[in-house]
């Protein structure tokens, strides 16, 4: 399937096809673009006069971690699905109305940089979307850097929005751009309830990080809680959320896999325990707690009406990504989820972090709505400025230019794998061979 066949809009005649372009380069960061295109839509149709419908297209970048079918379906992701190189990319974006992208820094800053190019090469270009796919915990200003130049920046909440704007005027930014949009993979489809659930919780899911906890032994720790708790309370169901399948990629590395832990180490295993994979949302549709160290999943659940809890066994800061949680009312250990003590959250902190009400996708809609509507009367988009330029970094925009696939050569998923295991493989020829060298000086000195 090429790109012209999928991605042409029709710009002629009483009805007109708005073409929405998703990329991204993992399943998580796919299906944060898939959310927002879902819920914008409809309201381009909606207000924007002329367009009949909107078609949305899906496209991996070939570089980093492409999903399989199952994880796909997984995120019930049923639009037309393409893997593309970066030199694909120019073409797609041309043929473009909408593009929504998230991936990292480098590579944002290229597509970027080839939507605002194609202004002056084509006389139009797409609007820019993008944002944050999960909560954000660290390197604030890095990715606030990278993503102006954007048309629109979607903000996960109140607080990022702030934090935000005032990050962008102190580096001379326009901060226009950033809006409320809250997170996206969150949002309720219509008709889906959010009222509480029932307490004591008679189904317990935890959601599983791929690199929180990174050791070895946190991780078998948690498994051993809940297996604990399992057991303790034979009567409520058990479920381990787990991210990816063994073998598949994400957008974080899973070093240590639950599944796997779990045959290695649990040898009573509980019946009442089990693991499941496929869509959160439609779990959560049925789960009465959840309980995670920091997941996006936390965010899902509590605008579902779902008990959730934060797990501070390991500890509470930025290295676990749970400090966003201070105040929540949320913080638990796994003592407290043991003899049911009930975590309530806090008005006041949700109000600020994304569960407001009105802090939801239709408001990018809005934004792109008025630049379409404004470029279709025959006003040219406006260019936000970018940081990322030969003038104001010259160096770091250098290497974006300079690199081919946009990643750094060792920061996709598979280089990155294989750069560590070669690492400690020449760590251990390196300590043998001292080792060596040690032996033969003692033996001379004996001599």
């Amino acid at each position: 399937m090429t790109v012209s066949e999928t991605a042409t809009p029709d710009v002629e005649g009483p009805d007109r096809v708005l073409t929405c372009v998703c990329i991204a380069d993992s399943d998580t960061r796919l299906k944060w673009t898939v959310r927002v295109a879902e819920r914008i839509v409809d309201r381009m149709v909606e207000r924007i006069p002329g367009v009949d419908r909107c078609s949305i297209v899906v496209v991996s970048l070939s570089a980093g971690a492409v999903p399989t079918e199952q994880q796909l379906a997984d995120h019930q992701v049923s639009a037309p699905h393409l893997v593309l190189g970066d030199d694909d990319l120019p073409a797609l974006l041309a043929d473009a109305d909408v593009v929504i992208v998230n991936t990292v820094g480098s590579r944002l800053s290229r597509i970027i940089g080839h939507g605002a190019a194609l202004a002056d090469e084509i006389g139009r270009r797409p609007v820019v979307i993008t944002g944050y796919a999960g909560l954000v915990y660290e390197k604030y200003v890095e990715g606030l850097v990278w993503r102006l130049g954007a048309d629109v920046i979607c903000c996960n909440s109140l607080h990022d929005l702030e934090l935000f704007r005032s990050l962008a005027v102190s580096l001379g930014a326009d901060p226009s751009p950033l809006v409320a949009a809250g997170v996206a993979v969150a949002a309720l489809d219509p008709g889906t309830t959010s009222s509480p659930r029932p307490w004591p919780p008679e189904r317990v899911v935890f959601a599983v990080q791929p690199d929180v906890p990174r050791r070895l032994d946190d991780r078998v720790y948690l498994l051993e809680r809940l297996v604990s708790y399992a057991r303790a309370h034979r009567d409520r169901e058990v479920v381990v959320k787990l991210r990816s399948r063994l073998g598949e990629l994400t957008t974080h590395r899973e070093k240590h896999h639950y599944e796997q832990l779990y045959r290695r180490h649990v040898v009573d295993r509980p019946a009442n325990l089990r693991f499941e994979y496929g869509h959160m949302g439609t779990l959560l549709d049925t789960t009465d707690l959840l309980v995670t160290v920091s997941s996006t999943a936390a965010v899902e659940a509590l605008a579902r009406g779902v008990h959730v809890g934060i797990i501070t066994d390991l500890g509470i800061g930025e290295s676990m990504g749970n400090h966003l949680f201070i105040g929540s009312g949320l913080l638990v250990s796994m003592n407290d989820v043991d003899i049911d003590r009930r975590p309530v959250l806090d008005v006041a902190w949700a109000a600020r972090n994304g569960l407001r009400g009105d802090e939801r996708p239709e408001v990018a809609a809005d934004r792109v709505i008025d630049l379409l509507v404004g470029a279709s009367d025959g006003r040219p988009l406006p260019t936000p400025v970018r940081l990322v330029t030969s003038e104001r970094m010259p160096r770091l925009f250098s290497r974006v230019v300079e690199s081919a696939s946009g990643y750094p050569p060792s920061a996709s998923p598979v280089a990155e794998g294989r750069s560590r295991r070669v690492r400690r493989r020449v760590g251990r020829l390196v300590h043998s061979a001292a080792r060596r060298c040690y032996r033969s000086l003692v033996r001379w000195a004996d001599l």
